[in-house]
Formats: structure tokens, C-alpha cells, sequence
């Protein structure tokens, strides 16, 4: 079975209740047709969790993000190895990619790396859902 969503979407019959997934490879699906309702989630991953993302497959290799600097909250021992600020958190300044994921009930998943785009996308699944639901 395909995992990247737009793929996955090609392969894809929608009806009311139950969709049908079938490829070329030979994999059929029948699938309830609420599960194929997309969400759009904005994050900001810092590098590490940018390979971890490519690693689980959910942001291709080839990817380029637009890299911002944020805040995030951090233990300060990790920044001063003193035992006596384990457990105080302090704001640290940090560069972080802006990813928006489009993700499926299936945990299917297509990363962006503009806003407009992912969201565009993920009304276009869902309004053809909707209009065969409804």
C-alpha cells in the first residue's frame, strides 16, 4: 500500500460509506470514508526532529523548509550541566523548520512547506469527501 498521501489519493474510488483502495501492486482496501478526512497541523521542528521525520517517512528526503528562529522551553541543566538548575526551565532561542502536515485517519501522510499549499490541499480531499457524505 502506497504511504504517501497524493499517492495514495490516485489510487483512491470515494463513495458514501466505504471507499475502495486499489493499486497496480495488487493491495485492496475498503476503507470507512470518514477515516480519508485530512487535517492540516502546523509545527516547528528543530534539525534533530527533522531526521527523525525523513526517517519515519514523513517528509521526503529531497525537502527544503523555510528555517525560522523561536522560543522554546528547555530544562537549564542542559545548558549549564550544573546539578542545582536541573528541573528550572528557561526560554531558549532555537532554529526550527516550519513543516505543515497533512495527515489522513489512516496516519497518511504529505508535508508542506507553505501554509496555503498544505491547506488547500487538505480542503480539496475533504470537500470531495463531504460532498459525496452530504
Amino acid at each position: 500500500m502506497e504511504k504517501d498521501l497524493k499517492k495514495f489519493n490516485k489510487n483512491l474510488e470515494i463513495k458514501k460509506d466505504v471507499s475502495v483502495y486499489e493499486d497496480e501492486k495488487g493491495n485492496l482496501l475498503y476503507i470507512p470514508t470518514l477515516q480519508l478526512v485530512c487535517s492540516c497541523e502546523y509545527t516547528e521542528l528543530e534539525e534533530a526532529k527533522i531526521k527523525i521525520a525523513k526517517f519515519n517517512g514523513e517528509i521526503k528526503d529531497e525537502s527544503e523548509f523555510n528555517k525560522i528562529k523561536t522560543t522554546k522551553k528547555v530544562d537549564k541543566f542542559t545548558e549549564t550541566k550544573k546539578e542545582k538548575d536541573r528541573g528550572t526551565i528557561i526560554d531558549k532561542e532555537v532554529e526550527a523548520y516550519q513543516v505543515w502536515f497533512v495527515r489522513n485517519g489512516l496516519k497518511l501522510v504529505q508535508s508542506y512547506n507553505n501554509k496555503e499549499e498544505a491547506l488547500a490541499y487538505a480542503k480539496e480531499i475533504n470537500n470531495k469527501i463531504l460532498e459525496i457524505q452530504f
